[in-house]
């Protein structure tokens, strides 16, 4: 059964069997992007760390370090899923200022903004009937938006809004990390010595990547700790790379 809804209050959230410390199955970790993404229909700007990051209805800023905290995951785990609902195309990320965004496809399919008011009862025992409105929507928690007549759309507007819904704020402007962000990170890899010479090697370049503004640094981290270790185990004497072409001319993987 696909139609109508299962009305949950959002202070479920706050019950002892929800906030228990535990290993959240698949399920549990999906409920928890919907109830952590913005439900208002106005962006926020908030501090994230010592970011500043703005972000809008159906939207959640979320590393996956603070996933993997949440959930009892490991971050391989967390990576790996967040990957299969891109796959599917329930969710989309993207960076701004150095913080991840989660973007929740089709939001509206899972919190409407429909008022208690256009909701009505799908299923009414015969001596609730005398009961007023109010009283009856708390007989039934299975409720249904009230059916009214679609007026005539164009389709084509629609299949654009639904694209750009799933692609937003992908042009946000790349800032540099500190040492200290990149230190967490690389720690995070088990290769601190790394930090310092990533970020004094791409300081060098303005931070691009060929011709390219870089877009997301941990994944060129990701990319240079296996190309420093090759360099480092080269023998002496032998030819070494050229430093100035350092993986810099290759693109690295989105998050």
């Amino acid at each position: 059964m696909h139609r109508g809804y299962l009305k949950l209050h959002r202070r479920i959230f706050d019950h002892k069997f929800w906030t228990k410390s535990r290993v959240f199955s698949e399920f549990e970790a999906w409920l928890d992007l919907l109830q952590q993404a913005r439900f208002e229909e106005t962006d926020t700007t908030q501090y994230v760390g010592d970011r500043l990051v703005t972000y809008g209805r159906g939207q959640l800023p979320a590393s996956r370090t603070f996933l993997a905290r949440r959930w009892g995951w490991g971050q391989y785990r967390v990576k790996d899923y967040l990957n299969r609902l891109k796959a599917d195309r329930s969710i989309t990320t993207h960076v701004v200022s150095g913080i991840n965004i989660v973007t929740i496809c089709k939001y509206d399919g899972y919190n409407s903004s429909v008022n208690d008011d256009d909701l009505i009862s799908t299923r009414i025992a015969p001596h609730d009937k005398h009961l007023s409105s109010s009283e009856l929507r708390g007989c039934s928690p299975v409720c249904v938006p009230v059916s009214t007549p679609t007026p005539p759309h164009n389709i084509k507007k629609d299949k654009k809004d639904k694209k750009k819904e799933c692609s937003r704020a992908t042009t946000a402007v790349f800032a540099p990390p500190t040492l200290q962000q990149v230190s967490e990170y690389a720690l995070e890899l088990n290769k601190l010595e790394e930090a310092q010479r990533f970020i004094d090697f791409y300081q060098s370049k303005g931070w691009m990547v060929g011709r390219t503004k870089m877009r997301d640094w941990r994944a060129a981290l990701r990319r240079w700790i296996p190309r420093s270790q090759s360099d480092s185990k080269m023998p002496r004497g032998g030819a070494r790379p050229n430093i100035t072409n350092f993986d810099n001319t290759t693109d690295y993987e989105q998050f």
